[in-house]
């Protein structure tokens, strides 16, 4: 917030508009104070527009985080108009000489601050400054808000500091045109705000977090919808506190697999600062970095337990990087711990959260501030068969221990009944929106053109359209379309026709193919992406192949 209130205190003072002008006049004419005093006037101004936009932004805080991309984009917009506004703005055309008389620094405050406040139009130009800066984010606390407030006008007064200074050094060869060129550097650095803004926010669009907002719908907490409910709880006591985000509904058929969205931000994870509980005598405790976590109970009264907390580790021998730890235990005695640090916040601000369950493939989880991370397993499915370890689900709840505080929102789960293994694990919205935006060199439409098949051994099925689709652990599921021939009745659109599982080597893939009346092979089978068009799945019998194409 330092560094924020700094650059818009800064970038709204700096562009010479009228109020630069008088303040130059006055500094020329009547030395530094009176071209300070009245800089000082127009921080002032400056400030209440700040104090005015942030209040009245704050009222749609929900609007504002669940469009914050889309704000960002059209501020960066703002700002280039702004930009271009200042390259073709001659600020010499609007100046006055000053009145020769004396004037007092309560005067020259007041001048700079009625100057400004004339000019309400100044608003939109805070309003691009804060989009772009985040400076309304719904996770900052009030506090941080009010240091922000404070070096806004540090920001506004350092710059009328600058300037005033600055012109007083080089009163005898300044000269108006040097005002021209000022406007032009300044609309520069603002138009490389504004750049930099609209890509961030492309970005964030483009982003899998974007599509997590898009693709899941709200999580059901009893008989209603959390849709845009946000809460906080705090445990200041010595045993642990259960909250229930989510329990089955009896009536209803329980789910084996689902996906849980949500967002959270630990409160209670500052670095240097302790956090306290009151023990079972009343004494109290202090601990640092307090965990908070997740239980998943199944039908059975199976149990996945996760636990996360914020701490630090060592990068290297000489220095130390905050993360996020994760530690996971699952029925039958399996656990496990990982540590993410990059693209995560690791202080209180928000990570959005995605954890995934199927029996076929197990416990993931994918996290990030701005966008998810890559998945991250949490059983090994090759050792452990996942349906034995947790069934149909029943409950989750959030779980906090001594002295933590956490802020969560934007649930969202999604739940399936258990799932037909021959059928592709993707929906139709999702696939028609890979197709187009992807940029997976193997995700896409495929269509079978040439095979070397040995028919005492394999049957050709027909001429196979597949669709190929990356699945959240990283292989790829091969979807049939169309073309079977043998079998004809027995496949359907969307069926599984195979999986692909990167091997280590560039472009390698081993595969698990079903055959003509959908069993699974037990040969070794490979593929390889022979150029981006063109995909080449070899077997071992006979060294038939089937090579397939990319279709527009």
């Amino acid at each position: 917030m330092i560094w924020r209130g700094l650059a818009v205190g800064v970038l709204i003072s700096a562009p010479m508009g009228p109020v630069g002008i008088l303040c130059i006049q006055r500094t020329l004419d009547k030395g530094r104070k009176a071209g300070f005093y009245t800089g000082i006037g127009a921080a002032i101004s400056d400030l209440f527009y700040c104090l005015l936009t942030g209040f009245g932004l704050s009222f749609i805080e929900d609007f504002l985080n669940d469009n914050q991309d889309i704000i960002q984009l059209i501020g960066s917009l703002v700002l280039i108009a702004f930009s271009i506004y200042l390259f073709r703005k001659n600020p010499s055309s609007s100046l006055r000489r000053p009145l020769p008389q004396d004037v007092s620094a309560k005067k020259n405050i007041l001048g700079g601050f009625l100057f400004t406040f004339s000019n309400p139009l100044i608003i939109f130009l805070i309003i691009g400054l804060f989009a772009r800066f985040n400076f309304t984010a719904p996770e900052i606390k009030g506090g941080f808000y009010a240091i922000g407030y404070v070096f806004i006008i540090l920001g506004a007064l350092t710059w009328w500091y600058a300037v005033t200074y600055l012109i007083d050094k080089v009163r005898a060869r300044f000269n108006m045109r040097s005002m021209k060129v000022m406007n032009i550097i300044i609309g520069i650095v603002i138009l490389a705000f504004a750049c930099v803004g609209i890509v961030t926010s492309i970005i964030g669009l483009t982003s899998t977090d974007a599509k997590a907002r898009s693709y899941a719908p709200a999580l059901r907490i009893g008989s209603r919808q959390s849709d845009s409910i946000w809460s906080e709880y705090s445990n200041p006591s010595c045993a642990p506190l259960t909250v229930t985000l989510y329990s089955a509904d009896p009536a209803q058929a329980s789910a084996a697999d689902f996906i849980l969205d949500f967002k959270l931000a630990n409160l209670a994870s500052h670095p240097s600062k302790k956090y306290y509980y009151t023990d079972s005598i009343g004494q109290r405790i202090s601990v640092a970095s307090p965990s908070w976590g997740l239980l998943l109970r199944d039908t059975d009264g199976r149990e996945i337990a996760l636990q996360f907390h914020n701490d630090e580790y060592s990068a290297t021998p000489l220095s130390s990087q905050r993360a996020v730890f994760i530690e996971a235990s699952l029925p039958g005695g399996f656990s496990c711990s990982r540590a993410v640090e990059k693209g995560v916040a690791t202080s209180d601000m928000l990570n959005h959260y995605r954890l995934s369950y199927n029996p076929a493939d197990g416990l993931s989880l994918r996290m990030g501030r701005n966008s998810l991370s890559t998945p991250i397993v949490l059983n090994d499915p090759e050792r452990i068969d996942s349906s034995a370890v947790f069934g149909n689900l029943k409950e989750i709840a959030l779980i906090l221990t001594p002295a933590a505080n956490v802020r969560i929102g934007r649930e969202r789960l999604r739940l399936a009944s258990a799932p037909d293994k021959n059928l592709t694990s993707f929906d139709a919205e999702e696939i028609s929106y890979r197709m187009v935006h992807s940029s997976d060199p193997l995700e896409g439409r495929w269509r079978l053109f040439e095979y070397t098949l040995e028919d005492n051994y394999l049957k050709l099925g027909g001429d196979y359209e597949i669709i190929i689709m990356r699945r959240p652990e990283g292989d790829y599921e091969m979807i049939y379309q169309s073309g079977a021939t043998i079998c004809r009745n027995s496949w359907q659109p969307g069926m599984l026709k195979g999986l692909l599982t990167p091997t280590g080597l560039d472009a390698i893939y081993d595969v698990r193919w079903r055959d003509v009346n959908g069993l699974s092979l037990t040969t070794t089978i490979k593929a390889q992406l022979e150029s981006p068009d063109i995909l080449t799945l070899r077997f071992p019998v006979q060294s038939s192949s089937l090579r397939f194409a990319r279709l527009p």
